[in-house]
């Protein structure tokens, strides 16, 4: 799936997912937290910052913070990559600041149980059994 240009919205979207959650290694109810009011980028990465209570948030505990690295080496699979195209194509058709939103009309925040369609749907398009 690349260049990141010449993939559309979906590709694009499921290709992020994907790169997301392999990176990350986060959950799906906290790829679907991610908000662009709480990402700072840094030299060599984003660094997200959950701010709501997610399942595994501990009372009197900092926010879950989720760091993913840029990989220089290969572009095709930069987590950083996908996420710069992404935030920019997605960037008139966002209603809020939640980082994923739907491919499809009306562009809304989508929550876990989408996340986790997508990636079952990347695995499956590579012929990995998800279930």
């Amino acid at each position: 799936m690349a260049p990141n240009e010449n993939l559309s919205l979906k590709e694009l979207t499921l290709k992020t997912t994907i790169l997301l959650a392999l990176t990350s290694s986060a959950r799906a109810h906290e790829l679907a937290a991610l908000h662009l009011d709480y990402v700072s980028q840094k030299e060599n990465g984003w660094e997200f910052v959950i701010p709501k209570h997610v399942k595994n948030s501990r009372p009197n505990h900092p926010a879950r913070k989720i760091y993913l690295p840029s990989l220089l080496e290969n572009q095709k699979i930069c987590a950083i990559e996908s996420l710069k195209q992404y935030v920019n194509r997605t960037a008139r058709i966002r209603k809020d600041q939640h980082l994923l939103v739907s491919y499809t009309s009306p562009h809304s925040a989508i929550g876990s149980h989408t996340v986790s369609r997508w990636i079952r749907t990347v695995l499956s398009t590579a012929s990995i059994d998800a279930h």
